[in-house]
């Protein structure tokens, strides 16, 4: 290993009188030999490889960054201030370090958001996971190009404050606004007395029934039999009937969702998850009135409201809500 370092500084130091020295063949062999050497490097060998390594690499193209950047996405050990320079190159470059990355901080990728491209920011967005701070900053900067993969991003989390103004920047947007609808982490509304008191009455009505979310998974054998006689005339006599429990474990395989997400859409005080899930398997106009009759039962749905609701329904193109629950199935595979 002292060998190694030794010429890797010999290296460094021609590299530096004579930058023609510096080629895509010499660049992979360090690399092949930083990944070679591992955890035998301590944090002075690694910062030794990383000064060579950036070194060479920007004296190249970007077609050799780029495969240096896909080297070391995933690499623990991977020299930080290599790490935190492919991540602010090009997009092409920076990438898969702004994707999986572990080495990138808060704070990094807060400097990323504010001083580089959409692009960027948009691959920050699809992270495993992202952190308040960060999205914070996402959302303050009025990223809209970049708030849908935020907003489907079940890795992603958010301050109250940023909910709240994610919500503000929904209002013109109806696919960014069903996208929050769906996720089951989003926050309380606080915002008005009025929605204090749907959130009560939901808790409420869902109360008694947390056996039923709770309980274990039906076996196949079950499932399929349920599946066999579910169709949308047994879901609209279950929800004309107020059954609650009934209503959810049919709707639930009509949508192609498990009951607990099926329960979230049907029983939450916004309609819009609903009415995408509705939509995205073409459940009939009746069905879905069907529906909106159960929520006046729960003080979900105001009456005024009904027969716009409805007329939204019916507009709301089949492609779009489909769209939006592709999106919400990727996230979470």
């Amino acid at each position: 290993m002292q060998n190694t370092l030794a010429c890797l500084h010999q290296i460094k130091d021609r590299s530096t009188k004579d930058p023609s020295i510096a080629s895509a063949h010499l660049l992979s062999l360090i690399t092949k030999l930083f990944l070679l050497s591992g955890d035998q490097l301590t944090n002075s060998d690694r910062d030794v490889f990383g000064d060579v390594l950036e070194q060479i690499a920007f004296s190249l193209e970007s077609a050799q960054r780029i495969d240096l950047s896909h080297q070391l996405a995933d690499q623990h050990q991977a020299p930080r201030n290599i790490v935190i320079r492919l991540a602010r190159d090009e997009i092409a470059v920076a990438e898969p370090i702004l994707l999986h990355s572990l080495h990138l901080t808060d704070e990094d990728l807060v400097f990323i958001v504010q001083n580089c491209s959409q692009n960027h920011i948009r691959s920050i967005c699809k992270r495993d996971v992202v952190s308040d701070t960060v999205t914070d900053v996402i959302i303050d900067g009025d990223n809209n190009g970049a708030l849908l993969e935020l907003a489907v991003n079940a890795g992603a989390s958010f301050s109250q404050t940023g909910w709240e103004r994610l919500g503000t920047q929904a209002l013109g947007d109806d696919e960014l606004m069903a996208i929050l609808e769906l996720r089951s982490d989003r926050p309380p509304a606080t915002d008005s007395p009025e929605a204090a008191e749907q959130n009560e009455t939901t808790s409420q009505q869902e109360a008694p029934r947390s056996e039923t979310i709770d309980a274990p998974a039906e076996t196949k054998e079950g499932k399929e039999s349920i599946e066999g006689l579910v169709s949308e005339a047994t879901l609209r006599k279950a929800a004309k009937s107020n059954n609650p429990d009934v209503t959810v474990e049919h709707l639930a395989v009509l949508v192609q969702q498990n009951e607990r997400f099926a329960r979230h859409c049907l029983m939450q005080p916004d309609i819009n998850a609903l009415m995408i899930l509705c939509k995205a398997e073409e459940l009939s106009e009746d069905t879905f009135a069907a529906l909106l009759q159960f929520r006046l039962a729960y003080r979900l749905t105001k009456t005024s409201d009904v027969a716009n609701i409805v007329k939204r329904y019916r507009d709301l193109h089949v492609e779009a809500a489909q769209k939006i629950i592709r999106m919400q199935r990727d996230a979470k595979g």
